[in-house]
């Protein structure tokens, strides 16, 4: 689950710290555990204390650019380069979603058509905002 730190309170003098820090964490805890995990992080990212933070869960499969929902049908668009280059296509894409963990699944695909294509390390992008996930 992706917590969104902020509000934290940092003591005078540190304004060029984060204003708000993302932290993925997929173990259970209790909210002992969570708190005292999140507040660590805090400190382990910025490499200060800090006196005090406010968090909230963002949903799951959300752009963290716009905050669309990529669970959706053609949320997410897949981009595969053409390694070769001499195909007249330099890009295909293909339309899709994430599911439940978080795998990229295909809703709309027009095949690669020939030649050889390679996906990306950051070929996914929201669809709504156009940003790289």
């Amino acid at each position: 689950m992706r917590y969104i730190i902020f509000g934290i309170d940092y003591d005078e003098g540190h304004d060029d710290l984060p204003k708000e820090i993302a932290v993925d964490i997929t173990e259970p805890l209790d909210d002992e555990e969570l708190d005292q995990r999140l507040s660590d992080h805090i400190s382990n990212e910025t490499g200060f204390c800090h006196k005090g933070f406010q968090y909230r869960v963002e949903p799951k499969n959300t752009c963290p650019h716009c905050l669309a929902n990529l669970s959706l049908t053609d949320s997410v668009t897949r981009e595969y380069v053409n390694k070769d280059g001499d195909s007249e296509a330099s890009s295909v894409y293909a339309h899709g979603h994430y599911d439940q963990q978080g795998t990229f699944e295909s809703d709309r695909f027009d095949g690669f058509g020939g030649g050889r294509f390679d996906l990306l390390d950051d070929s996914d992008s929201c669809s709504s905002c156009d940003q790289s996930l």
